[in-house]
């Protein structure tokens, strides 16, 4: 987490799922819930959550990462 309560600064699949797990919470929207919106299964999910990585993801954060650049995840303004 950054700073601000409301900001996640994301490092990896970890702090990623994380910060989807903190704000689907929030939410209080169940995983099923959430994955039916989404279109994935509900274990998909909770493997992101859990901070599972895939090879895309990691090429993601590696590039920004040599950018010096990040990842910043809050709520949309409104």
């Amino acid at each position: 987490m950054s700073g601000n309560l409301d900001e996640y600064v994301v490092i990896g699949a970890q702090s990623l799922g994380r910060s989807i797990r903190e704000f689907r919470r929030r939410r209080h929207i169940s995983q099923q819930t959430l994955a039916e919106q989404v279109g994935v299964h509900r274990s998909y999910l909770s493997e992101m959550e859990s901070g599972a990585t895939t090879e895309a993801l990691d090429r993601i954060i590696r590039t920004l990462s040599a950018l010096d650049l990040e990842i910043v995840i809050r709520e949309r303004s409104r």
